[in-house]
């Protein structure tokens, strides 16, 4: 019996069964350093990810109160941001489309859930207040720096004495000049400085910030086969203001009507009352519309510092009315006015209807 086992043991293994001893220590050295990178990662991806969400959540409420929102602002935007699954609640802080669907979102969920009128009007409005003060901060960071950077059909505005402007447009850009179209005068008279020329210039850009730079005048010639006065470009463009609320486009119609200040009483009992003159109806049409007021044409327009009451329907047919009063009015005919509108008094429900219209968060 020993024999037969000793011969056993001196048998060669050879085949499927073959033994090597290094190729067994560096598999199981293997397996060893897999399972442990396994662990690892386990044990911080566990522990890890509270930390860097902490830390997300700090970097976003620093640059949130350095865009200039509040501590609560900056909190209540990134719970709507963890409700409608914003997987990096930053973008909303530079992303524009982003933002604004998510605060869309957050309007459709507060008008299906907030019973109470009061209470969801104000949570519209927080939302309104923290989208205008993401966009005053995004339009200051992004100046125009050359007239170079003009869009063809830029709306502008030129004076070469600085007490008469004239309406104008860019028609033409080239890499040693732009033109805009020739301006006239009240009596339409082209209006045509001389060459070398000093010219000022204000214009809004898309974002709604102010410009203005002085340039020179080259020639005159055509683009666009329409007259053009041709400009040197300039690269010292100053920035004038910056709107405080954004406008859009607004082709809707209106009926306005003064607005009179009567006093009643006298000494400490004496009240002012705004009556609204319901006979004096106007017909008007909206140019633009912003939260903070409007441009309105009219063939009966009120003079400046005039007060009165607008009313007028959204694009979903809701009615509005606001409070106003006329800052400016151009008259660039005998036939029609624009007025330069400043709202005075705009229900918190109907300035939400306005701004949801002006960001357009409702369908046209």
């Amino acid at each position: 019996m020993n024999f037969l086992l000793q011969q056993q043991r001196n048998l060669p293994v050879t085949g499927f069964g073959e033994f090597d001893p290094r190729i067994t220590a560096i598999m199981v050295g293997v397996v060893v350093l897999v399972i442990m990178a396994g662990v690892i990662n386990s044990i911080l991806s566990g522990g890890g990810s509270s930390r860097q969400r902490a830390y997300s959540k700090r970097a976003f409420m620093r640059q949130a109160r350095r865009i200039g929102l509040t501590r609560q602002q900056a909190g209540t935007l990134l719970q709507h941001a963890r409700s409608h699954g914003v997987a990096a609640p930053m973008r909303l802080l530079q992303d524009g489309p982003l933002l604004d669907r998510t605060i869309r979102e957050s309007l459709y969920d507060i008008d299906e859930n907030v019973r109470n009128e009061q209470d969801r009007e104000q949570r519209k409005a927080d939302l309104f207040h923290i989208r205008n003060l993401i966009a005053i901060y995004s339009q200051s960071i992004k100046g125009v720096r050359s007239t170079k950077s003009l869009r063809i059909t830029q709306e502008m505005r030129l004076t070469t004495d600085g007490r008469t402007w004239h309406d104008t447009r860019v028609s033409a850009q080239s890499a040693d000049r732009f033109g805009v179209e020739a301006p006239y005068d009240d009596y339409n008279r082209e209006v045509r400085p001389g060459r070398g020329a000093k010219v000022r210039v204000r214009f809004h850009s898309d974002s709604g910030n102010l410009y203005s730079f002085t340039t020179t005048v080259l020639g005159y010639g055509i683009a666009r086969r329409l007259p053009t006065l041709f400009l040197s470009h300039s690269d010292r463009i100053t920035h004038v203001q910056q709107r405080k609320y954004p406008r859009r486009e607004f082709d809707q119609p209106c009926y306005f009507y003064s607005v009179s200040v009567v006093t009643s009483g006298r000494g400490r009992r004496a009240r002012r009352q705004a009556v609204v003159n319901h006979s004096d109806r106007r017909f008007g049409r909206f140019e633009d519309l912003s939260a903070g007021g409007a441009a309105i044409r009219s063939q009966r327009p009120l003079p400046a510092k005039s007060l009165l009451k607008i009313e007028f329907e959204t694009v979903d047919g809701s009615s509005l009315s606001v409070f106003g009063k006329v800052r400016s009015l151009e008259k660039p005919s005998y036939r029609s006015g624009l007025m330069h509108i400043m709202f005075a008094g705009v229900s918190r429900k109907h300035l939400n209807a306005i701004q949801s219209y002006v960001y357009g968060y409702v369908d046209d």
